[in-house]
């Protein structure tokens, strides 16, 4: 399995499903609106039932369970889960009482009651849930963790569905024109397709989705798991089909698109970034290959024991705080308050916690925590993690696609390994940047083989009955690309259950972070000043737009060159 894969997700997607059902916020709601409050008609509806499944015992847990000792640590800025029924239903009861203010109150009554259970009482049931999933990560083995997480993900479920219906009862009256002030088209369609969806039977395939996925974990690796796992993988696609079909949507994979990650192009307009990978950055990789072979030849022990010190250079090593904060004031004043008021967790024992890294956002507090998990306290996770960390933490409300949320996580990651070849002058450095290099052209073709896969596999799942079928049509997407001894063959095995759909988003925004260190590796200070601009921007751009501002390349231009490798090469050993 990919390791830097994991280490780069920000959401697990089974809680992504189901946020994912909530909808979307206006850009602003500046409360100067005159428009004339009218008496709404009586809108038919079902009625909503606080009926909701779980045995939940409430209260908080302890910030450090005693059985895991010193393996886990909660930083003091992290609340403890804790949610009782009694909140449950208080929520349930405010968002029965928007029906109400929607037939019969004012838009100005709906929309700012509307908005204040949003950001108040479903703010903190978000929160909350979202703290209940991260004590499943911390405490792997511990029975109430699971069931305070699978008691709080279905009534997050039931919650998010009852307030999107309100979506479509108030789209095309006042109170929704209210609503929906400021909102792009794209928005307004997401809200309104994830409205018509949401219903008992959407609450189901939900958690069918979930109980997939832990049974997946259950199965066991070789051929023997592969018979087990293949059927509950079709099912997979059958549930996630049934929920994009109920959106309104042919198959999961163009829901996910514009609804999971926001992406401005569709499946099919993909083809022009595959176009460009096989024509332009497979040829790279090989170039790139061909100069880390010659210098494996001239290198010696020592230096590949620095190259490999190098490579998983500790979060805390001195040089990696002097690049956060050498790219400005406030990215390292920022930085210097996550460690000092501790906004983070971190577990070290992987038979205990999730191996795993990722920034989450706590809605009721609008700020964002990193969890960082077993295995992933090397430089390049954290500095991955904090660039999400830092988008959110100045723009909270701000929403933007997972391609420009990548963009600005692993553009952090390349700004780190251009400053460190300022630091180190050796045959080292040199191997450890090229590896880097060598391995982003693998995980871009990765990433859209994976891509190109599950586009198949949703389009035509009755195709598809066996592993070697599933297999071979991996095989043959790969194939496409370049040589597939140089890939992973089971590769899809291990994440189509967690990152269904998401790796589109993640090749194209590791395309531009290529240019972004070439930049770095000619000009350190407007490399940085560019990474800032697709942070500190007023508005919510699109990934077009913010690259366009920036003056990054965009891979859905038909125009795109890439880099020239002759030139970077000559700057990276001219630093020797």
């Amino acid at each position: 399995m990919n390791k830097f894969l994991t280490k780069s997700m920000v959401l697990l997607l089974a809680l992504l499903l189901c946020l994912g059902v909530i909808g979307c916020h206006p850009t602003t709601q500046n409360g100067e609106d005159t428009t004339e409050g009218t008496t709404q008609a009586v809108v038919e509806r079902e009625p909503i039932v606080l009926d909701y499944e779980g045995d939940l015992t409430p209260g908080g847990t302890p910030e450090i369970r005693a059985e895991y000792g010193d393996s886990v640590y909660v930083g003091k800025a992290v609340p403890a889960f804790y949610y009782t029924e009694e909140q449950a239903i208080a929520l349930l009861e405010q968002i029965e009482d928007l029906y109400d203010i929607l037939e019969n109150g004012t838009p100005e009554s709906f929309v700012n009651a509307f908005h204040s259970v949003k950001s108040g009482a479903f703010a903190e049931l978000t929160t909350q849930c979202r703290l209940a999933w991260l004590e499943c990560d911390l405490y792997r083995n511990d029975p109430e963790a699971d069931e305070n997480y699978l008691w709080m993900n279905a009534l997050f479920g039931d919650a998010a569905i009852k307030l999107n219906k309100l979506y479509r009862l108030a789209y095309g009256t006042p109170a929704g024109d209210l609503l929906f002030k400021g909102w792009s088209e794209q928005s307004i369609r997401i809200a309104l397709a994830r409205a018509d969806g949401a219903d008992d039977e959407l609450r189901e395939l939900l958690r069918k989705h979930e109980e997939l996925t832990v049974q997946y974990y259950e199965v066991t690796d070789g051929e023997d798991g592969m018979d087990a796992m293949v059927p509950l993988y079709m099912e997979f696609v059958r549930v996630n089909n049934a929920m994009a079909q109920k959106m309104g949507y042919d198959n999961y994979i163009d829901y996910a698109y514009e609804c999971d990650y926001r992406r401005e192009y569709s499946p099919e307009e993909i083809e022009q970034v595959r176009k460009l990978t096989k024509e332009q950055l497979a040829p790279l990789q090989e170039r790139v290959r061909e100069e880390l072979l010659a210098l494996d030849e001239i290198m010696q022990d020592e230096e590949f024991a620095v190259a490999d010190a190098l490579y998983y250079l500790a979060y805390d090593n001195e040089a990696v705080d002097a690049y956060i904060q050498s790219v400005s004031a406030s990215f390292g004043n920022a930085y210097t308050e996550l460690w000092e008021k501790e906004y983070y967790c971190l577990a070290y024992d992987e038979s205990a916690s999730k191996i795993s890294a990722y920034q989450e956002m706590l809605p009721s507090l609008k700020h964002p925590f990193l969890y960082i998990g077993p295995g992933y306290t090397d430089a390049q996770a954290i500095v991955h993690e904090y660039g999400h960390y830092y988008s959110a933490l100045i723009a909270p409300d701000r929403e933007i696609s997972y391609d420009l949320a990548e963009l600005q996580s692993q553009g952090n990651e390349w700004l780190l390994w251009a400053h460190l070849s300022e630091q180190y002058h050796d045959n080292a450095i040199l191997h450890v940047n090229l590896e880097r290099l060598y391995n982003a052209l693998d995980d871009v073709m990765l990433f859209l083989c994976m891509d190109e896969f599950e586009q198949e596999i949703y389009a035509n799942p009755e195709k598809y009955t066996d592993h070697e079928s599933l297999d071979a049509l991996y095989t043959e997407i790969v194939s496409d690309y370049g040589n597939p001894e140089y890939f992973d063959l089971d590769y899809w095995h291990y994440v189509v259950f967690d990152y269904e759909a998401y790796f589109a988003s993640y090749a194209i925004s590791l395309i531009p972070c290529i240019e972004l260190y070439y930049l770095a590796e000619t000009d350190m200070d407007a490399a940085k000043q560019t990474y800032l601009s697709l942070i500190e921007y007023e508005g919510d751009l699109t990934f077009s737009e913010v690259l366009e501002s920036a003056g990054l390349q965009n891979p859905l231009d038909p125009q795109y060159t890439v880099i020239d490798f002759e030139a970077l090469l000559a700057l990276m050993k001219q630093k020797q």
